[in-house]
């Protein structure tokens, strides 16, 4: 069947190319939706890393500042 014939039967309503084409809207719709999830986890995994650097590089700046008793200003 070429892309003309498949055009054809859904534009004329063939009930097994409409179920067709919905499903794959629906699968195309889903994954899209999975993939702004996981790039969304993504995006909170690397803000808590970056978080935890900072936190880790002010502790280091404290605790140099604490033994040497220099200001960091």
């Amino acid at each position: 069947m070429n892309t003309i014939e498949t055009h054809r039967q859904i534009r004329d309503g063939n009930p097994a190319a409409r179920r067709t084409l919905r499903m794959a809207v629906a699968s195309v719709t889903l994954l899209a939706l999975a993939a702004c999830n996981t790039v969304s986890g993504a995006g909170k995994d690397v803000s808590s890393i970056g978080h935890n650097v900072s936190r880790g590089a002010n502790a280091a700046q404290q605790g140099i500042t604490n033994t040497t008793g220099a200001s960091s200003h």
